[in-house]
């Protein structure tokens, strides 16, 4: 199998979860903090929409506490962690494009996350659903580990 083509395959998909994943603003913010959300309500709504594409896509999925949760697949008693995180540090000023509008120029996809940490996280889930799609059986759990509170302390 190509790999390289089958991410091309899918180039459009990927960017399309990642513009939705950069247009949360899932900045800490403490007024808005519940039981239910307890870093706020956007940092909780970027761990809901990854931990419900998980389950679209047929995958073992878990809520923990609404601070983290995690996306797995595979079988056996070994894991192989991928750690990654959903939150963002405020956007601040200066921006040439949008923080949270996921701008695409150049080739390059603009906006607060793109690179720390929601395209890792992006690029992490996609390959866990080609290995899946692919129906290549694997020996060991493979488990996306997704925080909430990375910027603000990993609470």
């Amino acid at each position: 199998m190509n790999w390289s083509e089958k991410v091309l395959e899918r180039e459009e998909l990927l960017i399309d979860d990642l513009k939705q994943l950069v247009s949360i603003p899932s900045i800490l913010d403490e007024s808005t903090a519940t039981e239910e959300a307890p870093f706020g309500t956007e940092p909780k709504r970027a761990l809901d929409w990854l931990l419900e594409e998980g389950r679209k896509a047929g995958f073992t999925v878990k809520n923990i506490d609404n601070m983290a949760g995690h996306i797995e697949m595979g079988e056996g008693d070994e894991l192989l962690g991928i750690l990654c995180h959903v939150d963002v540090v405020p956007a601040g000023g200066n921006w040439k494009f949008g923080p949270f509008d996921g701008t695409v120029k150049d080739g390059k996809l603009f906006g607060r996350g793109a690179i720390d940490d929601k395209g890792p996280t992006i690029a992490a889930w996609h390959a866990m659903k080609m290995v899946k799609e692919a129906g290549i059986p694997l020996n060991k759990r493979v488990r996306l580990i997704i925080g909430t509170d990375e910027e603000s302390g990993f609470r």
